[in-house]
């Protein structure tokens, strides 16, 4: 099973500057209610490393914005390969187009954590 990719430290930053929970985690509670706790920070931790699924739930969920980096298929045998992937439109569900990323990355992850970041300077 893969582990969660961890966000950089610049994209942490960013997010608990505009607002995002410092190391949140559900639990369930006697009654078997989902609680979320959140941990306040040790006054020498500079940001969370939070998981890239967690910040971008976070998005959908607050702030009503979505990322979805998108795969690459651009090959010179025209074949349907992956080639890469770009950001993605970035979107509210209003249809709101908040961003068009064309930027092409190797890895998903990259793809996100840019749309990440660049979703965290739009609020």
């Amino acid at each position: 099973m893969k582990r969660e990719t961890r966000i950089k430290l610049t994209t942490a930053v960013l997010a608990r500057d505009k607002g995002f929970p410092q190391q949140t985690y559900p639990f369930y509670n006697g009654k078997g209610d989902v609680i979320v706790h959140t941990i306040i920070a040790p006054r020498d931790v500079m940001a969370y490393a939070s998981s890239q699924s967690e910040l971008q739930t976070w998005f959908r969920e607050v702030h009503d914005i979505h990322i979805n980096p998108q795969p690459s298929r651009e090959t010179a045998d025209h074949s349907n390969e992956i080639t890469g992937y770009y950001m993605g439109e970035i979107w509210n569900t209003a249809g709101k187009l908040l961003n068009e990323g064309d930027d092409e990355f190797s890895t998903y992850e990259e793809a996100l954590e840019a749309g990440l970041f660049f979703a965290l300077k739009l609020i």
